[in-house]
């Protein structure tokens, strides 16, 4: 497990599923699934895979979060435990 300051950076590496991405960002992950195949740019796109789940960076969440208005909350956290 990672210090708690790594939670806070933009940068963090660690990749989350789809379901626990749309639930961080407040959106369905058909959502995600949608801006994934129109190759959305200006919104999260998926890192890798695992399965048949996309994964996405923490910190490219967190960025477009904060581009939105939005500060860190407390199911972010949950992602870690």
């Amino acid at each position: 497990m990672q210090p708690l300051e790594s939670l806070e950076a933009a940068d963090d590496p660690l990749m989350v599923t789809t379901r626990e991405a749309a639930n961080l960002l407040g959106v369905r992950p058909e959502a995600l699934r949608r801006w994934a195949s129109e190759g959305r740019m200006d919104r999260p796109q998926p890192r890798g895979w695992n399965g048949r789940s996309n994964l996405y960076k923490l910190g490219d969440l967190r960025r477009f979060r904060e581009s939105r208005g939005r500060s860190v909350t407390p199911a972010e956290t949950m992602v870690r435990s």
